[in-house]
């Protein structure tokens, strides 16, 4: 995978199995990388091109970004898109499709009989879609981690079963994980297929699996 960022004079690159480090030395600099991805991803800018097996990424579509490790959810409003969509699939599948339509015929009969009992004239949406199930009954992903790590491995496996995402960018991810649980979210990262750049605005010694990229004061990239 290959990253084109405004801020830089080359291109990084991301391989598999290797996790990817940006170090900003310059906090001008690093404010400026972690607000391009931000703009990218929210669909405000389209400066960053990222490239896979030579073909060029939807960012916005195809690029997450955890700039605040301290409240992120799973059950965004994302994440809980993409997890009803999946069960909506699912519901019209040839084994379920029966079963809700007959489980909508009765909501919709229920709904007939209780209005059939009011004084006054009210009207409901007949076209009842399934998904709308989902969200009376607050379906969402369980969340029950009891460490970032825990969460973080979650979040991965959420958007790596359910989106489109190929690439998660975290920023200051080593400022709050140890070494060893570092290591460990590597390892699982790498068995879910899910590419890693971790922007850090401090540089540590590398780690086995670090592809390293320091941008330093002078706004000079070294390959680490």
């Amino acid at each position: 995978m290959t990253i084109n960022l405004p801020s830089l004079e080359e291109c990084i690159y991301v391989y598999e199995n290797k996790t990817t480090v940006l170090v900003v030395e310059d906090p001008q600099s690093y404010y400026k990388v972690i607000n391009e991805w931000k703009d990218n991803i929210e669909g405000l800018d389209d400066s960053i091109a990222v490239f896979e097996n030579h073909k060029e990424m939807v960012v916005k579509k195809q690029v997450e970004l955890l700039t605040d490790l301290f409240n992120f959810t799973i059950n965004n409003r994302k994440n809980i898109t993409m997890l009803h969509s999946k069960i909506k699939q699912i519901a019209y599948r040839e084994d379920f499709y029966l079963k809700s339509q007959s489980l909508l015929s009765v909501q919709q009969k229920y709904l007939t009989d209780i209005i059939f009992e009011l004084q006054s004239d009210v009207k409901f949406d007949e076209e009842i879609d399934i998904s709308g199930i989902f969200k009376v009954f607050d379906v969402k992903y369980e969340e029950k981690s009891n460490s970032l790590l825990e969460k973080l491995v979650n979040y991965i496996k959420v958007i790596s079963e359910f989106s489109s995402i190929k690439l998660l960018v975290t920023v200051n991810l080593k400022a709050v994980l140890s070494e060893l649980e570092v290591r460990q979210l590597y390892k699982e990262a790498n068995y879910m297929k899910m590419n890693l750049l971790l922007i850090e605005n401090n540089y540590q010694q590398n780690l086995d699996g670090e592809n390293v990229y320091i941008l330093d004061k002078d706004r000079c990239l070294v390959y680490k």
